[in-house]
Order: structure tokens, then sequence, then C-alpha cells
């Protein structure tokens, strides 16, 4: 991994401080292929840039793609095109840096509008299953969101999900995982919203 790391100019520890700091990953609809965005808070967002910006020009580079400059709603973006897919980044609020697929993810990130701790089924998710405010971290996954990105894909691909899979899985509503906790001793809860 060190080997793969030097041939794209970076070092183990400048990827790892890339997530010393707050990570946030989600996934929202889109079209045919789901927006992706990755939102992390490093210490310090300049040296996060100047490390994911040598990443993505050895990644540009390895793939025939090109990195583009260009702003989103005022806000500074990178765009590195790899023909069939893009990954735009930079940053917001000068602490966050933002990595998505979305052509307005990071103008989307910092505009007013519905946020995701405010969405009803998320709420009611988290009522059920009696998780605290405060966290060490969580993981959400609004299944019966899900099963229809699903079979959209396997559409694409000319093929169906297996009429086990959809039946096993339409009952599902949603997943929330959370974990609680000091450095000396921590709990982790899941829980599976069935109906």
């Amino acid at each position: 991994m060190l080997d793969e790391l030097k041939e794209y100019g970076v070092t183990l520890d400048e990827v790892l401080a890339l997530l010393n700091g707050e990570v946030a990953f989600y996934a929202r609809p889109a079209g045919i292929i789901p927006e992706l965005t990755l939102v992390l808070e490093p210490k310090n967002a300049a040296a996060a840039l100047a490390t994911i910006d040598t990443l993505m020009e050895h990644l540009a580079a390895e793939s025939g793609g090109k990195v583009e400059s260009g702003t989103q709603d005022g806000h500074p973006v990178k765009t590195v095109d790899l023909g069939n897919f893009a990954i735009h980044y930079g940053a917001a609020d000068g602490k966050k840096v933002i990595l998505t697929s979305g052509l307005k993810g990071i103008a989307d990130y910092g505009a007013s509008g519905d946020r995701f701790p405010d969405s009803a089924d998320f709420k009611e998710e988290k009522d059920a299953a009696g998780m605290p405010d405060s966290t060490g971290g969580f993981a959400y996954v609004d299944v019966k969101d899900v099963l229809p990105l699903l079979e959209g894909l396997a559409a694409l691909s000319g093929k169906s999900l297996p009429s086990e899979v959809t039946d096993n899985l339409s009952p599902l509503r949603s997943f929330l995982a959370w974990s609680e906790g000091g450095s000396d001793s921590r709990t982790y809860d899941a829980f599976l919203q069935i109906k």
C-alpha cells in the first residue's frame, strides 16, 4: 500500500490526515446513478485539498482524463473527468472538503433547504431505535428507497433482481447503527426497522 501511495505522490500520513476530523458519506437520487458525496472536516483544509489535488492529478493521468477548474455557486471547484464518470471536489466554509459525483453537489451542500437530520424518515427511525442525539458516529440506510435503485441498476445491466431478493428486502424499511462512549469504553448498537 505504501508503494502505491508513493506512486500517487502522497504519504500515508497525508491520506490519514484527510480522515482525522468528522467524515460524512451520503448518496442521494440523481437520475440513473445516485449522487455520491464524501464530506471531510480535516484539521487543515488547505493541506487536505493539496493532497486530493495530487491524488486526482495522478488518477486523471492514469485514466487519460484531466483535471479542470471551475466554480459551483461561487465555490472554486475542480473536476476530474474520467469519461463516463466525473469527480468534483472543493472546499466549503473554509473547513470542509467535499468530493462528489453530483454536478451541483458542492453548491447544494451549503444551500438552504431540507437537511438530512430533519428528514421525517430519519427522525422516526432514530426515535424508534432510541438513538441519542450525541453519538460517536452513525450509519443510516433508507432501505425502502434503496430497493428501487437496485432494481433500476439491475435493469440497466439487462437483468432483474431475483424475486426472492426483492421479497426478502421489501419488508425492510431502514437500518441505523451508532456508537457511544469514550476512549476507554465504547458501545455499538444497530436497529433494523421492518414493516
